[in-house]
């Protein structure tokens, strides 16, 4: 029997998902810390290369946990999809400067991978990528027909997509859960089909306000503060519904050595 494995991911960015080129959410990170270390499971961090610069102790903090590992999230977090290879390139050169070693894991903004990025993780000696959402969003990706379970590229390169909902097609992301609210959420949990091997992706902002969502306009504005006051409860939600489904919580290094359950693409 396979086992059923989980992993939550935690992507550190700048405010409103890059919407501005400033970090005042991370002014939660204490908040942040008290709340993980209560639910005492393994943590997988993906950090735009700036915070590595501009607001180290974030990531000290993150580091003095044993269960918690990082990855890259690009450069900046540019949510125009531009300059991608130079985004990669920046991103792994801070990470390796912060902890004196090369990174293993990367997650692309939106999860917008371009054609190139790939091979060019390999070449710097990536093991993994877990950008991949195997649905549609308009005018960013569409990945409706890649595999909802992880795979390897021709290249060599590992792919972790993070999980989607099937039959539904929502991402298992905690801004998507804030968005059907507590009974929603629950609702498309209980009646989704779910892999063997489960990503969860959430942010700062879908646990505690942004101080910048205020400034957003139109639907963004609504997004970014819908249920924010709920986002600890429903992440636990996520949780106590995978526990009882026999899934254990892991880090995404450790999935990532569990190749003889994927597919080639």
């Amino acid at each position: 029997m396979i086992e059923r494995l989980a992993c939550l991911t935690l992507d550190l960015e700048p405010d409103c998902g890059g919407r501005f080129n400033t970090f005042q959410a991370l002014d939660n990170m204490s908040a942040f810390l008290a709340f993980f270390e209560r639910i005492a499971l393994p943590l997988t961090v993906f950090v735009t290369g700036r915070i590595f610069q501009e607001r180290p102790g974030c990531v000290e903090a993150l580091a003095q946990f044993s269960n918690v590992e990082f990855g890259v999230h690009s450069w900046s977090h540019r949510i125009d999809g531009q300059e991608s290879e130079r985004e990669i390139n920046l991103g792994t050169e801070s990470y390796t400067r912060f902890f004196g070693k090369a990174p293993l894991g990367y997650r692309a903004p939106q999860g917008n991978l371009h054609p190139g990025d790939t091979d060019l993780l390999l070449r710097l000696g990536y093991r993994y990528d877990s950008s991949v959402l195997p649905t549609w969003r308009p005018g960013v990706y569409n990945n409706l027909t890649k595999p909802n379970k992880p795979y390897h590229y021709n290249s060599g390169l590992s792919e972790i997509p993070i999980t989607v909902l099937r039959p539904f097609l929502v991402p298992l992301g905690l801004t998507y859960f804030r968005l059907l609210g507590l009974w929603g959420a629950s609702m498309l949990l209980q009646a989704s089909r779910l892999p063997d091997i489960v990503i969860v992706y959430f942010h700062l902002h879908d646990l505690f306000f942004d101080p910048r969502a205020g400034e957003l306009k139109g639907i963004w504005k609504n997004i970014y503060q819908r249920n924010v006051q709920n986002g600890t409860t429903l992440l636990q939600k996520i949780i106590i519904t995978l526990k009882q489904q026999g899934y254990n919580f892991k880090l995404m290094a450790c999935v990532e050595g569990t190749s003889e359950i994927w597919s080639n693409t």
